[in-house]
């Protein structure tokens, strides 16, 4: 699925485990409760996606775009979020930022701050 374009789909609740979307455009699409632990998302357009719930933990999000994206309790434990863009992203706290591995290239909201452990 490694670039593939899936603007305004509904994949709520799919099952996407260790699924290669690496470069894919997800932006705008509802991918409420969807199950991407293990994936690679490293350079994804999620942009405006709503990621509400979503099963993030061990994935691959190197350089991804979560600009605008709606975060609310998605688990990003063991995440690479190393140069993600994260600004503006709606409904995110900072202990699940805490749980996802970043470093000074991740963008964060405006309201949370850089973990410490990321330094």
């Amino acid at each position: 699925m490694e670039g593939t374009v899936l603007c305004d789909a509904n994949l709520e609740g799919a099952v996407l485990c260790d699924a290669n979307l690496e470069g894919a455009i997800l932006c705008d699409a509802n991918l409420e409760e969807v199950n991407f632990e293990g994936s690679n998302l490293q350079d994804a357009n999620l942009i405006g996606s709503n990621l509400q719930k979503a099963k993030l933990a061990g994935a691959n999000l190197d350089s991804a775009l979560l600009s605008t994206a709606n975060l609310q309790e998605a688990n990003f434990q063991e995440a690479n979020l190393c140069g993600a863009n994260l600004s503006g992203s709606e409904n995110v706290e900072s202990q699940q930022i805490e749980q996802a591995i970043g470093d000074r290239t991740t963008i964060l909201p405006e309201n949370l701050k850089i973990p410490q452990h990321w330094r």
